[in-house]
């Protein structure tokens, strides 16, 4: 989004970019649902991010377990991570990227960043912030180099749907791309 790039790609970036999606969407959904449907909508999301402190509260401290490894929650605000998939997802992929040096690791779709994983690369086709994302089509990107892990959280269903014309294969595409960016030593 042009409005991060402006604002330099810090914390409040972040605030600017997620207010701009919310925006945007309420107008698309002003647009195709009208003004009833999009109140009703619009008073949901209140009442929901209204319920965060107290969802917060009563997960704090708590976590999940999965192999040996026991993981905290991911509670965050931005994109309603306390909410959604990535509770998991995130603390999931901050495991699993731990003992690797950020310059060995891809990323697809600027996640992870939101939630304290920097200095690794990331290539977001859509996400224009400065200093830190590439903004490719992960279907179009030739890296210098290949990685020891790439990872996308809740971002390859976006491949090729976020397109005025859709590509159903688009996922597939992405993952056979992603799997040939990966070095062959770790594969």
């Amino acid at each position: 989004m042009e409005l991060s790039r402006k604002t330099g790609g810090g914390p409040a970036s972040a605030l600017v970019v997620e207010v701009a999606r919310y925006t945007a969407a309420a107008r698309s959904h002003l647009r195709d649902e009208g003004l009833t449907a999009s109140l009703k909508t619009v008073g949901r999301f209140i009442k929901t991010r209204a319920m965060r402190p107290g969802t917060v509260a009563r997960r704090q401290g708590r976590s999940f377990t999965i192999g040996s490894a026991t993981l905290a929650y991911e509670l965050g605000r931005y994109n309603g991570a306390w909410l959604n998939e990535r509770t998991v997802e995130v603390p999931l992929a901050k495991h699993v990227l731990s003992g690797l040096p950020p310059r060995t690791v891809l990323e697809v779709g600027n996640v992870l960043p939101r939630y304290g994983r920097t200095g690794h690369t990331v290539v977001d086709k859509y996400e224009a912030i400065e200093g830190g994302v590439e903004n490719e089509d992960i279907l179009d990107y030739q890296p210098d180099r290949t990685f020891d892990a790439v990872v996308a959280v809740s971002t390859l269903e976006h491949v090729g749907f976020d397109e005025p014309v859709k590509n159903t294969s688009g996922p597939a595409l992405a993952l056979d791309a992603m799997r040939k960016m990966v070095s062959a030593s770790c594969s």
